[in-house]
């Protein structure tokens, strides 16, 4: 390591807390280093809603904060990079930039680490940050590809033997079961995201057959429109059906609640999710998303201070 690559004595980094947001308004005001990401599971729109949401990173020298980095865990364990500020080096270059991935992103990694994070992501990420992050591992994950259909009427029915209805607590462990059968580790859900839309979706779905569930979807709604969040079913049952049935049932639920489309996303390499849409309709929309991420390896070290 060279030695202007190393953090000046007395810098810190700690996690940030709520006492930081007025001072990361500041920075976020004055700095073009600044980069808003989107959460897949909340919304934010200011530093001090991320203070009090999401883990968040602080490099600080002599109490002034020179960059914050801050992750949502919704998608544990996969890490999304929600939001990332730098402090302009006015006179001495990008030195705040280049000490910034090489010495603060290592430790904010290995925090997450120990946080139970096993990926690091990041969506629609800028040029500048994605040419600093392709420094150091960060590589094309995937392209996730926006569909809609106008109108509710489907007339193809799906596999009618299948008993659908709603999710229940006990379905919870054979749902995440299911999703880690049908989606590559990066893509799965995980038991908090089911739970909590099994909670407050009005429109979350198993199909059964023989007593055992078989596939299931999770969908919300936004004023008139719908979203289907997750449909999967189970390998070696796909192609039978159940898919089409449970967007089906989703569709009359949707209908009866007045609303009058529906939208959703998925990866570009998902070759058969975007033949089943297209085949019910789904058009696609071209609002795309560009997802980088970094597998994180085993921390060797972690000197992030704890906040009293």
């Amino acid at each position: 390591m060279r030695a202007e690559d190393r953090l000046p004595e007395g810098d810190i980094l700690r996690p940030g807390d709520l006492r930081d947001g007025l001072a990361l308004n500041r920075l976020v005001a004055t700095s073009p280093w600044t980069f808003w990401g989107e959460s897949w599971g909340a919304g934010y729109e200011d530093p001090d809603t991320l203070l009090g949401r999401y883990p968040g990173l602080l490099w600080l020298r002599e109490e002034a904060i020179q960059g914050a980095l801050f992750f949502s865990l919704y998608r544990q364990p996969v890490a999304e990079v929600c939001f990332l500020v730098l402090r302009p080096d006015n006179h001495q270059g990008d030195t705040n930039r280049r000490l910034f991935f090489s010495q603060v992103l290592p430790y904010a990694e290995a925090w997450l680490w120990t946080l139970g994070a096993r990926w690091a992501s990041v969506m629609d990420g800028t040029e500048w940050l994605l040419a600093e992050l392709a420094r150091y591992g960060y590589r094309f994950q995937d392209r996730v590809l926006g569909y809609r259909r106008m109108g509710l009427d489907l007339s193809i029915q799906g596999n009618r033997a299948a008993l659908v209805r709603r999710i229940s607590p006990d379905d919870i462990a054979s749902v995440v079961a299911l999703d880690a059968a049908a989606f590559a580790p990066f893509w799965r859900v995980n038991d908090d995201m089911v739970r909590q839309a099994s909670e407050k979706s009005p429109y979350a779905l198993v199909a059964e057959m023989e007593q055992r569930v078989l596939g299931y979807l999770l969908a919300e709604r936004s004023l008139d429109e719908g979203y289907i969040s997750r449909l999967a079913v189970l390998p070696g049952h796909q192609g039978r059906g159940l898919g089409t049935r449970l967007v089906r049932e989703a569709f009359s639920q949707m209908q009866r609640d007045g609303l009058n489309s529906v939208s959703l996303n998925t990866q570009e390499n998902n070759t058969r999710s975007r033949n089943l849409y297209e085949h019910l309709g789904f058009q696609h929309i071209g609002a795309n998303k560009i997802i980088w991420s970094k597998p994180l390896a085993i921390p060797q070290k972690c000197k992030v201070t704890e906040t009293s």
